[in-house]
């Protein structure tokens, strides 16, 4: 099957190759990039090169964990990153500064990943989560690179998608020296797709320890005062919401300050690139608001709504508020992570669609630091008696707080094992 895979990419490729010929002229998408034409400084070989590789913003971040934690460890190593997108690539460049280089990996075709194997000469692979790329992996192993997966994961998505390939993962699989995991269920997918059981370990998610590497790189920390919110106000901080959430939201916030007169309410779109979408919502609704980026000084906002229009600050502000929500959960998108807001100590409100989150949300649930929502009534009805009880606000916020501790150390487990099986 691995051989079909590449006589299915070469065919693709030669019928398309007039047009991928001039978006590599033009360098269209980055296409020179991801055929692995570089302009780097990293072109010249070095000692104990580590390929790691990572598709987008928060398997880079989770990445980023690992390799501050690898970098103490064995400093004299020479990182060396790819990522699957130029936000990817962007993030890299942010939080590993210390990367030799960093750039777009090569489309999955075996001379692009050969040239790139060639330029940097590497002594290890290390993927990140669900980035199984069989080329990638196979010549790896062919030109004598150690391979590990790190954080891995496989979805009921993923599982569907490689289902009629399985032949295919099989070969892939077998290839890497570890293969770390999240849950017992990740770990029972990938031994069915050929991930071998002696090399096989489940560490358990590398998120519950990425938002302390990032709170531990700001250096400035928010507080009420600077965002001009009053001491006295209660803080919600509604996080990563998507279409079709801020209108219960906030139909629900209005409802909330009839009940609570000094209360804020900073909501947080996932995508900074919906900002004026959601003015419009607000505006439409007539409820005032100012944006986090217009705070003067002189405002004192006692109650109301802020628009955060920043990026870069909501962990940060999650450790303002007295409850929390973290979005794509209210609609069927999976949900995205509530460890931000746990991390802080804050009780964390979701929605009833965490299919992607689910071991972490289970777990919150379980200890009472986490309540999953379904309706506007619901959100509005369990936001209004955590802020009227602050022992059972202070319990719940700890109780999350707790399950980010007990379950944080995976990075330099991970280290520690990509040391014991000879990865580094």
């Amino acid at each position: 099957m691995y051989t079909l895979y590449n006589v299915a990419l070469y065919a693709v490729a030669l019928v398309f190759s007039p047009i991928l010929l001039l978006m590599m002229l033009l360098n269209v998408c980055n296409l020179r990039q991801r055929f692995g034409f570089w302009n780097h400084s990293c072109d010249t070989p070095a000692q104990d090169v580590v390929w790691c590789h990572a598709a987008s913003m928060g398997e880079v971040t989770a990445l980023a964990t690992v390799v501050h934690e690898l970098k103490k460890t064995l400093p004299q190593l020479s990182i060396a990153i790819s990522t699957t997108t130029m936000t990817g690539q962007n993030r890299a460049r942010e939080l590993i500064p210390s990367a030799a280089c960093i750039f777009l990996a090569p489309l999955d075709l075996h001379w692009a990943v050969h040239r790139v194997l060639r330029r940097l000469r590497p002594k290890a692979l290390i993927l990140t989560e669900t980035e199984l790329w069989p080329n990638m992996t196979v010549q790896a192993r062919r030109w004598g690179c150690n391979v590990g997966l790190i954080n891995g994961r496989m979805s009921e998505k993923s599982v569907r998608r490689y289902r009629p390939v399985k032949g295919l993962m099989k070969h892939v699989l077998k290839g890497f020296q570890l293969v770390c995991v999240q849950t017992e269920l990740d770990s029972d997918r990938f031994l069915v797709y050929g991930a071998r059981p002696e090399n096989t370990v489940i560490l358990g998610n590398i998120k519950f320890d990425m938002f302390r590497f990032l709170a531990a790189l700001k250096t400035s920390h928010l507080t009420k005062e600077s965002l001009r919110i009053a001491p006295q106000s209660k803080v919600i901080v509604a996080g990563s919401t998507r279409p079709g959430e801020e209108e219960v939201l906030l139909s629900s916030f209005s409802t909330i300050k009839e009940d609570q007169d000094e209360c804020v309410f900073i909501l947080a779109p996932r995508h900074m690139d919906r900002i004026s979408e959601v003015e419009h919502i607000l505006l439409e609704h007539h409820l005032e608001f100012v944006k986090r980026s217009s705070l003067k000084t002189s405002t004192r906002v006692t109650s109301g709504i802020i628009l955060l229009d920043t990026m870069g600050e909501l962990s940060q502000i999650y450790s303002l508020a007295d409850v929390a929500f973290v979005g794509g959960s209210l609609v069927p998108l999976g949900g995205h992570n509530p460890l931000e807001p746990a991390m802080w100590g804050v009780p964390v409100l979701f929605g009833p669609h965490r299919q992607n989150i689910r071991h972490i949300t289970d777990l919150l649930i379980h200890e009472g630091g986490g309540l999953e929502i379904k309706s506007r009534d619901e959100f509005t009805t369990t936001v209004l008696q955590l802020l009227k009880n602050p022992d059972e606000r202070k319990k719940r916020g700890e109780a999350a707080h707790r399950v980010v501790e007990a379950h944080s150390g995976v990075s330099s487990r991970t280290v520690r094992l990509l040391r014991e099986h000879g990865i580094v």
